[in-house]
């Protein structure tokens, strides 16, 4: 111990010896219990949430009703055909989103078609592709192919945005022309 410490511990008196003591404990505690939270893996920061479309695409024409047939089955097939215009001619889309840090419903999935003039076509705005995105692991990437009816424009742009359920914010969008 240094000369100058040991002076000034001589001239403590009990009582604040003992309150110094278990102060050193206390903190030795302290650190040891830290040191074995991070070698378990204890406490660690949460992940960072993100959401991202990887991949949007065009990827045919083709009518309601056989979009149904090519992505349902059952009950779900029965959903789809009994919706209207199953005989409109419509555009297929492909949309892959990765996910990291999200447990359990997260994301909506939602398109807005654009004319040449980048106008959201009325009809067209923020309707619903997928409503609960859902990874199954922390860590997740998954795709939909998504049938879009026919907007009354000749060429339009079909924008995709991948929104937080919590707070509708947008995680990402893109973008492809047809």
């Amino acid at each position: 111990m240094l000369p100058w410490l040991r002076e000034v511990w001589a001239g403590l008196s009990l009582a604040w010896k003992i309150v110094i003591g278990l102060g050193a404990l206390c903190g030795a505690i302290l650190a040891i219990a830290g040191v074995v939270a991070l070698i378990r893996g204890e406490h660690t920061p949460p992940p960072h949430l993100t959401g991202e479309i990887t991949r949007l695409e065009f990827t045919k024409r083709q009518t309601l009703r056989g979009y149904c047939h090519d992505a349902y089955s059952d009950k779900d097939l029965q959903t789809c055909l009994n919706r209207p215009f199953v005989d409109e001619l419509g555009f297929v889309f492909y949309v892959r989103i990765e996910l990291i840090g999200y447990e359990g419903p997260c994301c909506r999935l939602r398109y807005t078609l654009l004319d040449r003039h980048l106008q959201e076509v009325p009809g067209f705005v923020r309707r619903s592709a997928v409503d609960n995105v859902t990874p199954e692991g922390t860590d997740d990437e998954g795709g939909w192919f998504i049938w879009v009816g026919k907007p009354p424009a000749r060429r339009f742009s079909a924008r995709f945005d991948l929104h937080k359920k919590i707070d509708g914010s947008i995680l990402d969008s893109r973008a492809v022309s047809v």
